[in-house]
């Protein structure tokens, strides 16, 4: 019997052994893809899987997880055999079950579903139920995080980043529910899987590239308007310092195309200098001293 399932297992998993499968320039076969193919070249893609077995196993529920050899774990002679730490980790942190019939597994790459097959009919519902749609949300969340994340690593972020600010809210409110039904168990799966791919971690380093961009555009806003506000305060000295030498030339009856008039503005606005400079020392020699206290 446990031959026949891996026979059904194998054939089910077909597609993903036709990726490994190695071919020469005239398409002849040259290589015939084998189920350890599948480790050594990491090609799991994305499965979502629900397999049958006698008794619940979580060596089984690990080795069709990670697609390891069947019989591996706990085989210190294999290869492939995880060591004790690694394993207990993986179960610990990645395994989901609600009730005894049934065990699941998310991890990055796959979710799987380990159930009784003395009873089917208790845990058929995993066919005919959405909660492979749940998976399939988390993987476009999963992709469109970590697109976003790229374009806020690269330069082509330069200039558009309002545009991918909106393109993550609208994806923070349309698809990063909190909760998703008022039965338990979606929820419960939708953790496990959410947890699995990791996608929190996506997110925080997202909310991060948001925060420094926030901080980036207040700096260039501060910036801009510290210019403004220098051009305004050097054009409004300049027109006083005109305005007071226009006032001393009529007091005076100095004519404005004479060197008298030149001098008379040079010295105003050397004054007006002097004043910001010594002001400007003044201050600074107040905050040294505040600070020394």
């Amino acid at each position: 019997r446990a031959e026949g399932r891996m026979k059904a297992y194998l054939d089910g998993i077909q597609p993903l052994l036709d990726v490994c499968r190695v071919t020469d320039w005239l398409g002849k076969t040259v290589h015939e893809p084998h189920y350890s193919d599948l480790v050594c070249t990491g090609n799991k893609l994305k499965a979502f899987q629900i397999v049958g077995a006698n008794r619940l196993s979580d060596e089984l529920l690990y080795e069709l997880g990670t697609m390891s050899p069947i019989g591996c774990v706990g085989n210190h002679a294999h290869g492939m055999s995880p060591s004790q730490s690694y394993y207990e980790a993986v179960m610990a942190q990645n395994s989901v079950s609600a009730f005894r019939n049934w065990k699941a597994l998310a991890l990055f790459d796959s979710f799987t579903v380990l159930g009784l097959l003395d009873k089917p009919e208790d845990w058929k519902w995993w066919r005919d139920s959405y909660f492979r749609f749940i998976y399939i949300h988390a993987l476009y969340q999963k992709t469109q995080l970590f697109v976003v994340n790229n374009r806020f690593r690269s330069d082509a972020a330069d200039g558009k980043c309002g545009r991918l600010l909106q393109q993550m809210k609208d994806l923070e409110h349309w698809y990063a529910f909190s909760n998703i039904s008022y039965n338990f168990l979606p929820q419960l799966i939708y953790k496990s899987i959410d947890t699995g791919l990791e996608i929190a971690s996506e997110r925080e380093q997202l909310h991060h590239y948001l925060v420094q961009e926030a901080e980036r555009q207040d700096m260039q806003g501060e910036r801009r308007i510290g210019k403004l506000i220098m051009f305004l305060t050097v054009l409004t000295v300049l027109s006083a310092v005109y305005d007071g030498t226009s006032l001393v030339s009529d007091a005076f009856g100095i004519q404005t195309d004479t060197a008298t008039y030149l001098g008379v503005a040079i010295g105003l606005l050397g004054g007006v200098v002097s004043f910001v400079l010594v002001w400007g020392i003044w201050a600074y020699c107040n905050r040294r001293k505040k600070a020394d206290l």
